[in-house]
């Protein structure tokens, strides 16, 4: 996989007299691409775009400069949405055995799978633990593992640490710098999550694409920014791509 390219998109849900997504065009490339944004920004729409779970009102989506089938594309990405819950009466081994059935896996790979994905977000020892009685921390990595099963080349986090604690947030993050696949994309509205882990920053405003660029060329801009709090950062960032436009 060498690169995935957003040429010239748009989204408009059907009773929305806003559209979701306006004009967007940018290049995802492998390593951690970090989608930012305030809520609303269409950092979710963009995602299920990239996951076929949508349909571009117009524009179109390339992979490799081509583009593949529904089949194709959903074989080689993995998408972790924000609301992913497992179901409480399932222990954690049993939901990703579950999840490997769904993802096609071939029945002699899946206790082995199962396993590492498990280990890579360090639930091995929880994997007997009802889903109800995980954390909110425990939950999120589990969604992750999800993710990894089918071994995809294209990975996809919708905002993988909300509602989680500080320490739970780093714990993710830290999943995040392992290499999860060899593209990953992680949307958040906290700048902290990401600066730390991205190669690559895409920032959405109100459905548009104001900054692409690489975390060096994101702190170069920041240079000048006395304050080392995210969020305040984060509200310098967004106020210095308003003034290019």
């Amino acid at each position: 996989m060498r690169s995935i390219v957003v040429d010239h998109v748009s989204l408009r849900y059907r009773r929305s007299s806003r559209a979701a997504l306006q004009d967007v065009t940018c290049e995802l490339r492998p390593g951690v691409t970090g989608l930012v944004g305030v809520n609303g920004a269409g950092k979710s729409s963009l995602l299920s775009l990239i996951a076929t779970g949508r349909r571009p009102s117009s524009g179109r989506i390339t992979w490799d400069e081509s583009e593949p089938s529904l089949a194709d594309v959903r074989r080689e990405t993995s998408w972790v949405p924000q609301a992913a819950a497992p179901p409480r009466n399932f222990t954690a081994e049993e939901f990703l055995t579950y999840g490997c059935f769904l993802k096609d896996v071939p029945r002699r790979a899946r206790t082995s799978r199962v396993e590492h994905a498990l280990e890579s977000v360090c639930l091995l020892d929880s994997r007997r633990v009802k889903c109800g009685a995980l954390s909110g921390g425990q939950v999120r990595r589990l969604g992750i593992a999800w993710g990894m099963l089918s071994e995809p080349q294209v990975l996809l986090l919708d905002e993988p640490t909300a509602g989680l604690d500080v320490y739970q947030r780093r714990g993710v993050r830290e999943l995040m710098r392992a290499g999860l696949a060899p593209m990953v994309v992680v949307s958040s509205h906290s700048f902290n999550d990401l600066e730390s882990v991205a190669d690559r920053l895409l920032v959405l405003d109100s459905g548009r694409l104001v900054f692409e660029g690489s975390m060096q060329q994101v702190r170069e801009r920041l240079s000048a920014v006395e304050s080392h709090d995210p969020e305040e950062r984060f509200v310098a960032l967004l106020d210095s791509v308003r003034e290019v436009e």
